[in-house]
């Protein structure tokens, strides 16, 4: 699996055909790379879906971004499963 960034290295063409359906959850409050340069950067990506996470941190410190990143996830790989539990049973 290759990171967004990574392959902001590579021609056009393989971008696009690698990328087909790509989603970036990008935090709010990151050094490397906040949600408006995203934007900027990842426009060589048509149907790049950004989704800007207000108020999350780099590696998705706090419990409300790490259940907000994993909903966004599930929601791309098996919406049937939403919600997620917030609490396992005992």
């Amino acid at each position: 699996m290759a990171y967004v960034a990574d392959l902001l290295t590579v021609s056009s063409a393989t971008r696009v055909s690698t990328l087909a359906c790509t989603t970036a959850l990008i935090p709010e409050h990151v050094d490397y790379l906040k949600p408006d340069e995203a934007r900027k950067r990842f426009a060589v990506i048509p149907q790049l879906n950004l989704i800007a996470v207000d108020g999350a941190k780099h590696l998705w410190v706090g419990e409300p971004y790490v259940h907000r990143v994993l909903s966004e996830i599930t929601q791309i790989i098996a919406p049937n499963r939403l919600p997620l539990p917030t609490e396992l049973p005992i």
